[in-house]
C-alpha cells in the first residue's frame, strides 16, 4: 500500500492523466488490495500500527478529489478484494454464460479487480464500476481509463435494466441500506440494486458472504426472488481469499438469471433457511449444550457447489460454528470454480453409448422396458411421462 500512496501522490503532484501512467506505475497501482486487508496498519490498538503510514493515507485521501479520510477508513470494515484467480474462473464462466460482450456492470469494485482480470475472448465489454471510496476508486481509472469509474455510494445509485450483466464481489458489513421503501442489509441491498440494474435476461455473478443465503431473515431473499432466479450457487471455503483480503469468512457466489416477462424459467430454491442443531462441550459445567445454525433450503437440498468440507469449527469473526474448510490453494479453488461454472453452461457431451444409457435410465424411471422398446417408443414414453409430471404440479 505505501508504494501505491507513493505512486498516487506523484499522480496528483505532476497532474498525470488516465492514459499517461507508465507501466510500472500501473503495476505498483493494481497490486493495492484495499485499507480492509491491513486494517490493523490503522488501529493504534495493534501492534501492527504504522503511524506514518496512516498519516500519508489520510493526507492524500483528505486530498483525493470527492473524497476525504472517513471514507477510507470506513472501507477498510468491507474494503476485501476478490483474488485475480477466481475473478479470471468468473469470468470463463460468464463467457460460457454468453457474456463476451456488452455493458457490464461492477457493484463495489475496488480497484477494478474484474476489469483487470477479462480474459481475451471477452474484451469487447464495456466496464461501468462503482466504487465509494476515492483513492480505490481513482486507482481504478488509472488503471482502466477506457472505462467508466464513478465514485459514488451505492446508495446513491440507481438504474433499471440499463446493463448487460454484472459481476463483482458486494460489500458487506454491519451497516444497512435503503432500497426504495424497505431497508437491507448492506450485502443483499446491493445485490438487489444490482439485479435491478441488469435486463431481462441478464447474468450476475455476485459473490457475497454465506449469511445471504443463510441469515433467519428472509427478506432480502424474497425480494431477489421476485427479480431473478438463482441458476447456480459455488459455496467457497473461509480460506479463499485470506492470501489477498486478510478476512476468513465463507463466501457464495451467486449466479442469477433476471426473470424477463412472460418467461417462465427454473429457479433454484433459495427463499428459507433449515435450523440445524449440534452439541459442544460446555466449557463452565460437565456435560454438553445444544447449539444451532441456519443454512439456506439449497443448501441443504444438496443443490450447492461445496469447495472444501463443512465443519463447526466456525471463522475469525466467530468462534465455533458454521464452517467451510479446504486445503486447497487459490489457485486450486480458483480452477474448481471454472470447472464448475463452466460444466452448468456447457454440459458434458455425451458418447452416443452414453446417450443411449442415460435414455434407457430414463426409460426404466418412468416404468417402461427399453430392451423391448425401439427408439421411437422411448421418446414417445418419455414426452408423455414428462407431460403428466407437469400437470400435477
Amino acid at each position: 500500500m505505501r508504494a501505491a500512496v507513493e505512486v498516487l501522490n506523484e499522480i496528483n503532484a505532476r497532474n498525470l492523466q488516465p492514459g499517461e501512467l507508465t507501466a510500472e506505475q500501473q503495476a505498483v497501482l493494481a497490486k493495492y488490495c484495499g485499507t480492509g486487508g491491513i486494517k490493523a496498519a490503522f488501529d493504534d490498538r495493534s501492534p501492527d500500527f504504522d503511524p506514518d503510514l496512516e498519516h500519508a493515507v489520510k493526507d492524500l485521501a483528505n486530498r483525493t478529489k470527492g473524497g476525504g479520510y472517513l471514507f477510507t477508513k470506513l472501507s477498510m470494515q468491507n474494503a476485501h478484494y476478490t483474488t485475480p484467480d477466481i475473478a479470471r474462473a468468473i469470468w470463463e464462466g460468464a463467457i460460457a454464460g454468453g457474456v463476451a460482450s456488452g455493458r457490464i456492470l461492477e457493484p463495489g469494485a475496488g480497484v477494478g479487480i474484474f476489469a483487470g482480470s477479462i480474459p481475451p475472448q471477452a474484451q469487447d465489454v464495456e466496464m461501468t464500476m462503482i466504487e465509494r471510496e476515492p483513492l480505490s476508486a481513482q486507482i481504478a481509472s488509472y488503471l482502466y481509463p477506457k472505462d467508466q469509474v464513478r465514485c459514488e455510494d451505492l446508495k446513491d445509485f440507481d438504474a433499471e435494466d440499463a446493463f448487460d450483466a454484472a459481476v463483482g464481489n458486494v460489500p458487506f458489513g454491519k451497516t444497512r441500506m435503503m432500497v426504495g421503501r424497505r431497508q437491507y442489509s448492506l450485502d443483499n441491498a446491493v445485490i438487489i440494486k444490482t439485479l435491478q440494474a441488469v435486463r431481462p435476461g441478464g447474468l450476475a455473478f455476485l459473490i457475497t458472504t454465506h449469511s445471504t443465503l443463510d441469515a433467519n431473515s428472509s427478506n432480502g431473499r424474497k425480494r431477489m426472488a421476485e427479480l431473478a432466479n438463482l441458476i447456480a450457487v459455488v459455496r467457497l471455503p473461509s480460506n479463499a481469499f485470506a492470501q489477498n483480503a486478510k478476512t476468513e469468512v465463507v463466501t457464495d457466489l451467486l449466479v442469477f438469471r433476471r426473470k424477463q416477462p412472460g418467461k417462465t424459467s427454473l429457479s433454484l430454491p433459495f427463499k428459507n433457511t433449515v435450523r440445524e442443531t449440534y452439541e459442544k462441550d460446555a466449557k463452565s459445567k460437565k456435560g454438553t449444550i445444544e447449539l444451532s445454525y441456519r443454512v439456506n433450503e439449497v443448501v441443504k437440498a444438496g443443490r450447492v457447489h461445496i469447495i472444501g468440507k463443512e465443519t463447526l469449527t466456525g471463522t475469525m469473526y466467530r468462534g465455533g460454528g458454521y464452517n467451510v474448510e479446504s486445503r486447497l490453494s487459490p489457485e486450486e479453488i480458483a480452477a474448481e470454480v471454472k470447472s464448475y461454472l463452466v460444466s452448468r453452461f456447457k454440459p458434458k457431451q455425451l458418447s452416443a453409448a452414453e446417450r443411449k444409457e442415460k435414455l434407457n435410465r430414463l426409460v426404466r424411471k418412468f416404468g417402461g422396458d427399453p430392451e423391448s422398446m425401439n427408439e421411437e417408443q422411448k421418446m414417445a414414453l418419455l414426452r408423455k411421462s414428462i407431460k403428466e409430471q407437469k400437470l400435477c404440479a
